[in-house]
C-alpha cells in the first residue's frame, strides 16, 4: 500500500504540472492525507467516502504546514481522481469536494463513540479479529465467460446496462444539488425511451454508478471504464461490473449479507437460515433467522447463492420448510473481489479445464471447499478428455504421487479416477509396471484381484496399512493375499517401502492371521541372523 501511495503522489504531481499552478503542490501534504487514509482502511488511494474525509481530518489536523496548504493539495487530489476517473465508482465527485472543501482541519470535533462490534464476526471468520488467523481454502476459479453469462440475467444489472447505452457519450448533471443525478428532463426522456418509469431510471443510474458503467465528474455523468470493458467483451467484465453494484443492488449495506457470504464462501458447502444465523453471532439466533432468510432471498434473486438441499439446524436432521443455500460462482467472484481489495489473502486456482494434475489432487486432497473438491472429482477429467489431453493428465496425475511417501496422493488419485465418468482403463498399462503407482493403476482395472508377488500391488497394499496406521487402525484381512502368506511376506520385505518394517511388526502381531503372522515372524528372525 505504501507503494501505491507514492505511485499515487508522483501521478499527481505529474498531472498537476499541466495546470500551471502559480506555486507547486504541497507533496508532503497530500502524502500525509494518503497515509491517513490508509490507516484508517482504505484499501486504495482513490477509494473515498464523505466519511473518510472526516477520519482523515482529525488524523492529520495540525500539520507543520498549515490548514490552508493541507486542504488545497486535498482539494487538488480530488480534482485530479475526478478528472481520471480514478475516484472509486459510485461516490459522488461534487459531494466528497465539498466536505473537503468544509471539514475543519483546525480542531475537528472527535465524538467519542461505543465500538461497534457488529464486525467482529466477520472479522473473526476471515482471521482478522483477535483470534489467530486461519488460512481460507483455496477457491476453484469459473471460466470468466460463463460468470459474465450468468451476471447478465441480473435485470437490475442489465437495465443499468441499458441505461448506460442511453447516456451514451455523456449527459449533464441535475444543477444546483451535491446529489449526483440526471436533470428532470433527461429522466423523464430515459424513461420514455427505457420504456420505464423515473424511479426505475433512478435506480438504474445508481446501480450503473456502483457497477462502473458511468462515472461523474462536478457537472457532468460519463461512460465508467466498466462500460468499456464491457462492451470490448473482455472476459470477466460483466461479471466485475455485477460483483461492485452487488451490495447496492441487495439494499443490505449492513453487515449481515456479509457474514451469510462469508459463511458460504469460507465453508463451500449449503447451510439453511437456521445454522447461518447461529453462525452469524449477531444475537438470538430465533430473531436474526427472519433477517437472513430475507437476505437470502434477495441474494439468490441476484445470484449470488442457489437453493441446494433443505436447511438444519445444528445437524440435528431436516427442517421442513427451511431451504439450505450453496454460493455460486458469481457468489465467489464477488467475495474473492472484495477479499483482494481488502488485503485479506485468497488463492484462486485455474478453472478446471485449465487445471493441472498437481492442482487437481491439491483439491481433491482436501486443500480447497468441498463444492469445488466436488466440481474436481466430477468435472476435471471429462474436460481434459474434450481437450484431447486425457493422456497427459493421467501421466500428470501418476507423476505428482510417485514420491515413495506419498501415499495419501496416491489414494487421491484412485477416488479422483473411480468418480469420474471418464474411462481411462485404456491407459493404464502405460502405468501398471511403475514400481510405486502401478498397484494403484491396477487396481483401477475392471476384475482386479492382487498378487501377493507382485511387488507393484503389494506396494499398494503397505499404503493401505501407511494411510491406516496414521490413523490409528489397519486394513482389514485380505483373504486374497494372506491365503499365500509366505509369497506376501517375501514380497513385503524386498518391496523398500517406508512402512514395510512397521507393516511386519503389525502382521507378526496376528493382525492377518496366524499364517501371515508366522511367515513375519520367520522374516524377522531371517532379517536378524543376516
Amino acid at each position: 500500500m505504501t507503494e501505491r501511495i507514492f505511485s499515487a503522489v508522483r501521478s499527481w504531481l505529474d498531472w498537476s504540472r499541466g495546470l500551471h499552478l502559480p506555486a507547486p503542490p504541497d507533496a508532503d501534504a497530500l502524502t500525509l492525507v494518503l497515509h491517513a487514509h490508509r490507516d484508517c482502511g482504505a484499501p486504495d488511494p482513490g477509494d473515498w467516502t464523505v466519511q473518510d474525509v472526516h477520519e482523515v481530518a482529525a488524523a492529520v489536523h495540525g500539520y507543520r504546514g498549515g490548514p490552508e496548504a493541507l486542504r488545497s493539495a486535498w482539494l487538488l487530489w480530488c480534482d485530479h481522481l475526478v478528472e481520471r476517473g480514478e475516484l472509486t465508482p459510485g461516490q459522488s465527485p461534487r459531494a466528497l469536494r465539498e466536505a473537503v472543501a468544509e471539514v475543519d482541519l483546525v480542531a475537528p470535533r472527535l465524538q467519542e463513540e461505543e465500538p461497534d462490534r457488529t464486525l467482529e464476526p466477520l472479522l473473526e471468520r476471515l482471521g482478522a479479529g483477535t483470534r489467530p488467523a486461519v488460512d481460507l481454502p483455496a477457491v476453484v476459479a469459473a471460466p470468466a465467460e460463463e460468470l459474465d453469462t450468468a451476471a447478465l440475467q441480473c435485470t437490475a444489472l442489465s437495465e443499468a446496462a441499458r441505461l448506460t447505452v442511453w447516456i451514451d457519450g455523456g449527459r449533464d448533471l441535475a444543477p444546483g444539488t451535491t446529489q449526483d443525478a440526471l436533470r428532470l428532463e433527461d429522466l423523464a426522456a430515459a424513461a420514455e425511451a427505457l420504456g420505464t418509469g423515473p424511479e426505475q431510471v433512478r435506480e438504474s443510474f445508481a446501480v450503473a454508478r456502483e457497477a462502473g458503467l458511468l462515472r461523474t465528474t462536478y457537472t457532468r455523468v460519463l461512460p465508467g471504464p466498466a462500460s468499456r470493458d464491457w462492451a470490448a467483451r473482455v472476459p470477466g467484465a460483466v461479471a466485475d461490473a455485477w460483483a461492485d453494484a452487488l451490495p447496492l443492488m441487495t439494499g443490505l449495506r449492513g453487515v449481515l449479507s456479509y457474514l451469510v457470504l462469508t459463511e458460504l464462501f469460507t465453508t463451500g458447502t449449503a447451510h439453511g437460515p437456521a445454522d447461518l444465523a447461529a453462525s452469524c453471532a449477531l444475537g438470538s439466533a430465533a430473531e436474526v433467522e427472519v433477517e437472513v432468510e430475507r437476505a437470502l432471498s434477495v441474494l439468490e434473486g441476484l445470484g449470488a447463492v442457489t437453493s441446494h438441499g433443505t436447511g438444519s439446524r445444528g445437524g440435528r436432521g431436516p427442517l421442513p420448510g427451511q431451504r439450505a443455500r450453496r454460493i455460486t460462482p458469481l457468489g465467489d467472484r464477488f467475495m474473492v473481489r472484495q477479499l483482494t481489495k481488502a488485503e485479506v489473502p485468497v488463492r484462486v486456482l485455474p478453472r478446471v479445464d485449465a487445471m493441472s494434475g498437481e492442482q487437481a489432487l491439491e483439491v481433491v486432497m482436501g486443500h480447497s471447499r468441498p463444492l469445488d473438491t466436488e466440481l474436481v472429482l466430477s468435472r476435471w477429467l471429462t474436460r481434459q478428455a474434450e481437450q484431447g489431453r486425457l493422456s497427459t493428465a493421467v501421466t500428470e496425475l501418476f507423476d505428482a504421487c510417485a514420491d515413495p511417501l506419498q501415499w495419501h496422493r496416491r489414494s487421491a488419485v484412485l477416488h479422483l479416477v473411480r468418480r469420474s465418468a471418464t474411462d481411462v482403463s485404456g491407459l493404464l498399462p502405460f502405468h501398471v509396471h511403475h514400481p510405486v503407482v502401478g498397484g494403484w493403476a491396477r487396481r483401477m482395472r475392471p476384475g482386479y484381484t492382487p498378487d501377493p508377488c507382485s511387488h507393484q500391488d503389494v506396494w499398494a497394499v503397505l499404503d493401505d496399512h501407511a494411510l491406516l496406521m496414521e490413523a490409528g487402525t489397519a486394513p482389514a484381512e485380505d483373504p486374497r493375499l494372506s491365503a499365500r502368506a509366505g509369497e506376501l511376506v517375501r514380497t513385503i520385505v524386498l518391496s523398500g517401502h517406508p512402512r514395510a518394517a512397521h507393516v511386519l511388526d503389525l502382521l507378526a502381531e496376528g493382525s492377518w492371521g496366524t499364517e501371515t503372522a508366522r511367515a513375519a515372524e520367520n522374516a524377522r528372525a531371517a532379517e536378524a541372523i543376516m
